[in-house]
């Protein structure tokens, strides 16, 4: 079922991917690439996928900057993180090669690969909440985007922000941030990592 604002599914009796262990990672990017990453053959306009890729990427993340910034204004003038010094925001993001970003052949994506839209059922692997919106192109996208997703999972993982396992604190300019990592960090980003090497991704664009 659906409406304008909300998606319904058939109940399926699974688990979040997290939460078993039949499927490791290394099964799950390859099921992801065989059904969506390796269909390239893909026809659109070549110059305006580009486009939507960079005002996705570009412009989309300056105006999520400049919201944080004006409802977060505490957070704004600090320049050290960890003991690391670090740029101005608006410094940092000029650093970044947008048209690098932008650059990929179109293939199909999830557009939301985080590990709390994955669910195992009898072994099979099912993704929920697919974004369709990603560009003009519906399902189309960016390759990169997917992996990245799947890459802060690995890093920042949901379940342990969602019970309250991280901590900051803030002393005038500089700031403090501690997360717990998960049983399966240390796995997951050797598999993650061989993963892209073998199948000649490009790690820093990922990252």
């Amino acid at each position: 079922k659906y409406s304008n604002n909300f998606v319904g599914y058939d109940y399926i009796n699974g688990k979040m991917f997290n939460d078993q262990i039949k499927i490791n990672l290394n099964n799950l990017l390859l099921f992801f690439k065989i059904k969506l990453w390796d269909k390239t053959t893909i026809k659109v306009n070549k110059k305006i996928f580009k486009e939507e890729l960079h005002s996705f990427y570009f412009q989309k993340t300056n105006n999520r900057i400049n919201e944080y910034i004006k409802n977060n204004k505490q957070f704004s003038d600090f320049n050290k993180i960890n003991n690391i010094k670090i740029n101005n925001i608006k410094k940092i993001i000029k650093k970044i090669d947008w048209n690098s970003l932008s650059s990929t052949s179109p293939t199909y994506i999830h557009g939301d690969l985080h590990f709390e839209n994955i669910l195992i059922s009898n072994n099979k692997i099912i993704a929920l909440d697919i974004r369709n919106d990603f560009s003009k192109f519906k399902f189309i996208g960016d390759i990169y985007y997917d992996l990245s997703k799947i890459l802060h999972g690995i890093i920042v993982n949901h379940e342990i922000v969602n019970n309250n396992h991280f901590h900051y604190k803030k002393n005038k300019k500089s700031i403090q941030i501690e997360i717990s990592l998960s049983n399966d960090f240390y796995k997951n980003l050797k598999i993650f990592y061989d993963f892209c090497k073998k199948k000649n991704y490009n790690i820093k664009k990922i990252e």
